[in-house]
Parts: structure tokens; sequence; C-alpha cells
């Protein structure tokens, strides 16, 4: 008999649910051979184990080949049967964890024993692996509409290689940016600026093209960080300028904040900027502002239309993954990025947006 499967392994297969027989078989084989050795290494086991359940045979027999417990029959430090029913008695009531309850109840005992009742009395939930909590996340993502939640987020870009040093001499230093979680779809603007009358801009932008292209904005929800320039901070809960033009004036279904300190809610426009920093910022060299836009603008059309997301299904681009999901024109992928300050100070209106006095009136005359 020579296997390359092990002994632990054959142990653990259904075709061994009692293990006694494997044992037996590997007990005759050695009393034909009598080698310890060749018996070890065709069971592909050790020398040890071979002779442990020789001995073992030859002493009990058939109960002799039963699973034992290895371990001491006594614990003298073991916990009594009264404190564990204590640790879940509170448990139950409170729903706190090992820490607490020592703590704030004074529990005669350490952590651990606290922590091995709960577990062996199913009161812990198993954490999630953190690949199958992105799975989870990712089949969520999946369910939702093209265009069903954007998430907004300001990127600084005084701290770029190279750029940097253009934002000392006066470029914008901002990029305000839009991605559609379903698709990943991305829209920016830069400003010299970070403040409520360039978010209150950029998002009208946003809902002019989706409009443009046939969106209905009251199926659209806008999801930003606590930042003062979408109305966070303290007073949050309190009726804001910016949620108030995002919901009644340009049409959205709701402006909606993520929960405080908590960036990874927002992690698909926050892998975007990353993604702008390597790809576009610390590589390409601008001669002046006009320059900078059009970069800015090639960049994205690249991005929405031919580059591949690996993390995406089928690793397709946000153009690839919108097609799948029905007719949009492909001009919706097109955008074309502005300063945003000199759209206000200008004095001057545009196709997809009102003239600047309207602007004014919306925004309460605060830019």
């Amino acid at each position: 008999m020579v296997t390359a499967i092990s002994y632990w392994t054959l142990i653990r297969m259904n075709g061994f649910n009692d293990h006694r027989m494997l044992r037996v078989k590997m007990i005759k084989y050695f009393q034909k051979h009598r080698n310890i050795s060749k018996t070890a290494r065709d069971f592909n086991t050790s020398r040890h184990t071979v002779r442990k359940w020789v001995k073992r045979w030859q002493k009990d027999g058939w109960k002799g080949l039963e699973d034992q417990r290895e371990g001491p029959n006594n614990i003298p430090h073991k916990i009594s049967q009264q404190l564990e029913e204590r640790i879940l008695e509170v448990r139950e009531k409170t729903g706190w964890g090992a820490w607490s309850l020592k703590e704030r109840f004074d529990l005669p005992c350490s952590l651990e024993p606290i922590r091995r009742v709960l577990k062996e009395n199913d009161q812990i939930k198993k954490k999630p692996r953190r690949w199958k909590q992105r799975k989870n996340l990712r089949e969520k993502k999946r369910k939702l509409k093209p265009f069903e939640l954007i998430q907004v987020d300001v990127k600084e870009l005084c701290d770029q290689p190279g750029y940097g040093l253009l934002v000392e001499a006066g470029y914008p230093g901002f990029e305000y940016t839009a991605r559609d979680v379903r698709t990943g779809t991305a829209f920016a603007d830069i400003a010299r600026k970070q403040n409520v009358s360039n978010s209150m801009l950029f998002i009208q932008r946003v809902g002019a093209h989706l409009t443009k292209y046939g969106m209905d904005l009251s199926e659209v929800m806008i999801q930003t960080d606590n930042g003062s320039e979408f109305g966070g901070g303290p007073g949050r809960n309190q009726p804001n300028k910016l949620s108030t033009y995002i919901e009644e004036e340009l049409g959205f279904k709701e402006h909606r904040f993520i929960p405080p300190a908590q960036p990874t809610f927002n992690s698909d426009v926050e892998r975007l900027h990353g993604l702008v920093e390597n790809e576009f910022y610390t590589i390409e060299d601008f001669r002046s502002e006009e320059d900078l836009l059009g970069k800015l603008t090639a960049y994205f059309w690249f991005f929405n239309v031919k580059r591949k997301n690996s993390y995406r299904k089928n690793n397709h681009s946000p153009w690839e993954s919108l097609q799948e999901l029905g007719s949009f024109p492909k001009d919706l992928m097109l955008w074309y990025p502005w300063i945003l300050d000199d759209y206000y100070n200008s004095r001057r209106g545009g196709k997809d947006l009102p003239f600047l006095d309207n602007f004014q009136r919306v925004a309460g005359g605060r830019l």
C-alpha cells in the first residue's frame, strides 16, 4: 500500500467517518511487514503515530483505537459554573463585550475566560473576512441603477509633486470630483477655493449634464462627507442651504452625508482621487491654465471610455459597464472641466447653467 495522501488527510475525508477503520488497516500493514519506518512512509505519517496506535491496539483492542482527549482532566484555574452563568446573564442584559463586562460588573476573572464563555455559547458574532466584505459590497453596488448614487468629494492639489508649485503660483488648488457608484463614471472641476459656493456650482453642473442626456434627477442621490464645503460639521442635522439647493432647486432625490470619520463610505470617489494623482497630476506638465483644462478633459474622457477597472466585473471601463445597463449616448461620458471660481467671477452664464444673477439669488448672495 503506497499512497501520496497523508494519514491525517485520510482521517478527515468523508469516507473515513469511523477513524478506527483506517487505523486497523495501518496496524495490519505493520503486522504484515514488521517495519515501523515502511508503514509510516507508505501511510505518509510519522513513526510516532504508527507506534502509538500499535501499542493502543495491543493494550485495549478496538476501544484503544477511539479518539482520546489529550489534555488534563482537571483544570484548577477554570472559572466556576456560577460565574459562567453570571457572565451570560449580564451579557444578555447589556450586549457588551468582554472588557466592558469585566470592568462594569467587577467580574473576578481575566478577559480570556469571559471571551471563552461568550464564544462557547455563540455570543460572539464572527467578523466577516475582508474579502467577503468586499464581495458583499460589490453585490450591493451591482443592484444600483446607473447614476442612482453619486459620491462627491474635494481633493486638495497643493501636495501634488510638481503641481503643488503651480498652486503656489496661482493655479487652482482644489479638485471637485463626482463619481457614479454603479458604473464608475466620473466628472471633475477645479477651483481656487474650497467653499459652499463652489460645491453648489459643481453639483449644479453635474445635474445639468445628467439632465441633458435623459437622467431623472429625482432618482439620483448625492452623497458627501461632513466637510463645511458641503454644509457639514456642527449643526449638520439642521437644514442647510446646500442641501436645500440640491433637493429643492436642482431636484435631486437627496443630499446624504456619510457617517463622521468614516471616509470608506465614499471609497469610490476616494479611490478616484488616488488614480488621478498617480496618472495625471504627477506625470503631466502644464503650460497654462487652459492647457490644464484641456488635458484634464482628455484624461476624464479616457477614464470614462477607455480605462479598464480591474475591480469591476469583466474588467470593464465605465462606458462598457453603462452599455450593459441600457441605451445611453456616448456623449454622456464627455465632460468639460471648468475653473469654478472663474465662472461666477466673470458674471457670465452658459448653456447648461443660469446666469450669475440667478445663481446669487439661490445662494443667498454669499459668493
